[in-house]
Order: structure tokens, then sequence, then C-alpha cells
């Protein structure tokens, strides 16, 4: 026979607790909320605590990707909302005013993968949507027009 977990009540006039995990005596603001609006039986710092570990493990590194990988494939504007504060749609509007390509070479994924959004990191404005090469080329560059003009010159100057 299993033990039984001993139920702690609380009163209705109560304005803390104690946490099960660390033993210690706590208001309820220290306790999240479960969905029933009761406080949990761990703190916040136990439970952060617990959840900062868990991620850690295998199985929990592995859960963590899943939902992440679920939540974007749902939203999938949500980063594009976040990071460079564009609203859904806008993204396809873009592309198709792009011709559906890179913005510098025109190249169309042939994987169906997005392209990268190009913003000045200085401002923060979005450019336009290039592709991973022509991305990372601008990027190692520095955003510098001059330094990407004089190395054009310079590939010019040595081909064959």
């Amino acid at each position: 026979m299993s033990e039984r977990v001993k139920r702690i009540t609380i009163a209705p006039d109560a304005t803390e607790r104690e946490c099960r995990k660390c033993e210690t005596v706590k208001p309820f603001s220290a306790f999240p909320l479960r969905s029933n609006g009761r406080p949990s039986s761990w703190c916040k710092e136990c439970t952060n605590e617990y959840n900062r570990q868990y991620v850690k493990t295998p199985e929990g590194a592995a859960k963590k990707r899943r939902a992440a990988a679920e939540y974007n494939a749902r939203n999938p504007d949500y980063f594009l909302t976040r990071n460079y504060g564009l609203r859904p749609g806008q993204y396809d509007e873009m592309l198709v005013s792009q011709g559906g390509g890179c913005a510098i070479c025109g190249t169309v994924d042939p994987f169906g993968r997005r392209l990268h959004v190009d913003h000045d990191h200085a401002s923060g404005k979005v450019r336009g949507l290039l592709c991973s090469p022509c991305n990372l080329g601008i990027g190692k560059m520095q955003d510098d027009p001059a330094r990407l003009r004089a190395a054009a010159a310079y590939i010019e100057q040595h081909r064959e």
C-alpha cells in the first residue's frame, strides 16, 4: 500500500503558508497560483529552481525543444513581431514585393525555408529579406557600404 501525501488545509483568513520544498513560511504572493486559484505547494523560488535544473536534463531539454517547436508552428509570426516589430502578414507582403526571393541576389530557397529579416542594428529598422549567404556577407562586412564597395572592387580586380 502506498503512503498518502498529507494534505495541508489552508484557513480562509490565512495570509501565508509553508513551502513544502524549502519548508519556509512565506506570504501567498511568493507562491504561483494554480488554475483553481489556490497557491501552489512550492514557492516561486523553489519552482523556478526545479525548472532550471529540469531543463538541463536530456529529458527536460527535449521537452523544452518540442514545446518551442510546437509553439512556433502554431504562431509563425510571433518571432517576427517580437524581434522586428513586423505585424502578422507583413513578412509575406515584403516577400511578394521582392519577387519571392532575396532582395540582393533574387535567390529563392529550394527547401522552402524563410528568408532572413535584414535590419539595421543601430536603428532596428527592417530593410528587407535576404538569403543566408547575403545576410551573412552583409553582417561580416559590419553593414559598412564602403567596405562592401571595396570588397566588390577587389573581386572584380582579381577576376580572370
